[in-house]
């Protein structure tokens, strides 16, 4: 009887030592492979991108960037922007502009706008594992159509950049305003004279657009 015992310990304690010695080798046999520049098998995933798009009203077009942020351990195959004006979360079964880009950044433009209409933007990006999209840009050509910026307007705004205040000068008479962002949104109105200023401490930093009561348009920075 005791015998059989230490016979079944033996054969467990050669199992145990010859299993360890297997995972031994597979380490090394990895290593090795590592050592040699061997490739070694990875899942990847789809690529991450992000992006953004402003409307350009001096010009009439929308410019768009994008950024791929993670290849996703495989080549991007594409990247680009997707777009519709009716699908508020497009894809690259709907309109699409691809960009030949080396690196992660890319852009490009869309032209020909449409008035009193809204753009759903998205930039994309594909590798071997599949399509990935950034979050949708909203571009609205309805308000922004009939805002006339005057490059060479006698009012100005000063300081500009401004951080919390924002005064005229040349502004001879109490006129009414609104303040716009640059997609053609009213975020605020009120009424300015020469010696008053506005409050833009609520405005978060970018670039806006001042229209004066049958006067004209007038551009400043937040910051």
């Amino acid at each position: 009887m005791k015998s059989k015992i230490n016979s079944v310990i033996l054969y467990l304690l050669f199992s145990i030592v010859a299993q360890a010695q297997v995972t031994s080798n597979n380490d090394v046999k990895l290593t090795s492979q590592v050592k040699q520049g061997k490739s070694i098998k990875i899942i990847g995933h789809e690529p991450v991108v992000i992006g953004n798009a402003v409307l350009n009203n001096d010009i009439s077009e929308i410019v768009m960037r994008g950024e791929v942020t993670d290849h996703g351990g495989a080549v991007v195959i594409e990247k680009g922007f997707v777009y519709s004006t009716f699908i508020n979360l497009p894809t690259i079964s709907d309109s699409k502009i691809i960009v030949e880009s080396v690196d992660g950044v890319f852009s490009d433009r869309l032209t020909g706008l449409l008035t009193n209409t809204s753009y759903y933007i998205r930039s994309y990006a594909t590798n071997a594992s599949g399509t990935s999209y950034g979050g949708v840009n909203i571009i609205d050509t309805s308000t922004q159509s009939n805002i006339d910026v005057n490059l060479k307007a006698k009012i100005k705004t000063y300081p500009n950049p401004s951080t919390n205040y924002i005064s005229l000068s040349g502004l001879m008479e109490t006129k009414n305003y609104i303040i716009y962002n640059m997609t053609g949104k009213e975020l605020t109105k009120g009424s300015v004279s020469f010696n008053n200023q506005i409050d833009v401490r609520f405005l978060t930093n970018g670039l806006y657009l001042l229209k004066l009561e049958d006067f004209e348009v007038i551009k400043f920075i937040k910051e």
